[in-house]
């Protein structure tokens, strides 16, 4: 009997350990046992840019490194070069109409200019010549000035059109030694600091003198051909002879 009870407690204490492990401590029941917090990021907050936005170039226009040059137009000789640069921003459009001026896709190259002469040795002095604002020539690029040969010097030819209705205008930059100085020209209607010849002609030396074709103005048929004998120490080109020119 006595062996009996023992056994029924015995079986008792079983049954309440079993209950006792099913029952999860207290302990167990802390914050890692909870799922963790999720962070969401600033970023995420925010609209995603579309791909249109992030990668679409702006249609703003720009200055172009293909139309701005820093030198527009070069004319090299012995002991440095002439140069031409823009001041200013220079506006690049087609003349967009044929004209006696040029072509419809010529191009008309507009800045304020300034004209240097840079020697050998480095040294740069501006030249002063009545405002330079306009180039028109057939190819948006850099301009290589026409030199020319006298026995004692050089000549640079600035032409800022190439072809005109009347008299293409030019000027004329001397250069001896690493000196450089604008020509003026001097005929029986006064002393200007430019002069014309006509489209399609060329300005010629012949005997240590330049020859100009005439351009024709408007009303004038009659053509001459122009004789101008130079003196680099007065930068002076005095006409000496005149003839007229017959079909």
């Amino acid at each position: 009997m006595r062996q009996l009870i023992c056994m029924l407690i015995l079986s008792v204490m079983l049954m309440l350990s079993g209950c006792d492990s099913n029952t999860p401590p207290a302990t167990l029941m802390t914050s890692e046992s909870s799922p963790p917090a999720t962070i969401t990021p600033i970023a995420s907050s925010l609209p995603t840019p579309t791909s249109a936005s992030a990668s679409e170039p702006s249609t703003a226009p720009s200055a172009s490194s293909s139309t701005q040059l820093e030198v527009r137009a070069i004319g090299s000789v012995k002991s440095g070069e002439v140069l031409v640069t823009p001041r200013s921003a220079e506006t690049v459009e087609n003349l967009g109409a044929p004209s006696c001026y040029g072509t419809a896709e010529d191009y008309s190259i507009k800045a304020d200019y300034d004209v240097f002469f840079k020697s050998s040795d480095g040294k740069k002095r501006l030249i002063k010549l009545p405002e330079i604002n306009t180039f028109i020539v057939p190819e948006n690029k850099q301009i290589e000035l026409p030199v020319l040969n006298f026995d004692a010097f050089q000549v640079v030819i600035i032409a800022p059109q190439y072809t005109d209705c009347h008299g293409v205008s030019f000027y004329m930059i001397g250069i001896k030694d690493k000196v450089a100085i604008p020509f003026k020209f001097k005929t029986g209607d006064g002393t200007s600091e430019s002069f014309s010849y006509a489209p399609n002609s060329e300005l010629i030396i012949i005997n240590n003198q330049l020859e100009v074709v005439q351009g024709l103005a408007a009303g004038n048929d009659e053509q001459k051909k122009l004789v101008f004998k130079p003196d680099f120490k007065n930068g002076t080109m005095q006409l000496v002879k005149s003839t007229t020119i017959r079909d």
